[in-house]
């Protein structure tokens, strides 16, 4: 028999209202945004979406023991890279020239936006608020291509952890352990591993001549709870309390970045 109109309309209103509590129950607490609107004012995204809000109060708070915080003397700052990116097997490297901006939040916490152009075209802006440079704890595309935003897998929780980057010397290392998973996803996070060996110590006007304050290169291996390995260098910037990926291998591909520009503000 055919479902009457009045009722067919009041199960949907149901069930929008019951995916509404689903997403809100989530801790991501925001469902996806036309990409029109989240790159047509990128500030305004951020301030909407991306701040310490959209995350568990518990959550947060494990993350700010963690000893941390890092400057915040700065508005925020933007490398430019040379981005070298190759399959295994391939022959030659697939190069892009993307930007990154970080904001600091206080506490370690960055408001991080990645973009992309193609002969002066957007191709893609990605949205992430993250712990150091190093934790994605909220991530989502905006590609020009789809209608929609589309989220990231993210670190949805870590193992408490102290971390004193200052206190870094030659050959010290220290270890993560974290569970990722997709935004709705409360549970059977994948765990990794990541371990972290201080490799030298110098400026960091060698990644960058704009660049300030010293710099501390640890050399990172990670292994993964759902199989395989990566290796990666992860430069540490003490005047900005940021950590960035320069060199990235696993079982899959190699990438790298070399830094073109910076700008602070």
């Amino acid at each position: 028999m055919k479902k009457p109109k009045r009722m067919a309309r009041a199960c949907i209103q149901v069930t929008l209202a019951s995916m509404a509590a689903i997403i809100g129950l989530a801790g991501c607490g925001t469902p996806p945004t036309e990409v029109k609107e989240a790159n047509a004012n990128p500030d305004a995204f951020l301030a909407k979406n991306y701040t310490l809000q959209a995350l568990r109060p518990s959550y947060v708070e494990t993350l700010k023991a963690v000893g941390a915080p890092g400057p915040t003397d700065f508005k925020e700052i933007t490398f430019k890279f040379d981005h070298r990116y190759r399959n295994i097997g391939a022959t030659e490297d697939s190069v892009t020239a993307p930007q990154a901006t970080y904001r600091p939040l206080g506490n370690g916490f960055f408001q991080h936006v990645r973009t992309l152009e193609n002969n002066g075209f957007l191709v893609n802006r990605s949205y992430e608020l993250t712990f150091l440079g190093a934790l994605s704890l909220k991530k989502e595309n905006a590609y020009t291509n789809a209608k929609l935003t589309s989220f990231e897998s993210v670190v949805k929780e870590v193992k408490p952890f102290k971390l004193d980057p200052s206190k870094l010397t030659l050959g010290s290392k220290f270890s993560v352990d974290y569970g990722n998973a997709f935004p709705l996803q409360e549970f059977n996070f994948r765990w990794s591993k990541v371990t972290c060996t201080t490799e030298r110590l110098g400026a960091a006007s060698e990644i960058h001549p704009k660049i300030r304050g010293s710099a501390v290169w640890l050399a990172c291996n990670a292994t993964h709870e759902a199989g395989g390995e990566s290796k990666f260098t992860n430069v540490y910037f003490a005047q900005y309390g940021l950590l960035l990926a320069t060199k990235y291998a696993d079982s899959r591909f190699t990438a790298a970045d070399t830094v073109t520009d910076f700008i602070e503000r």
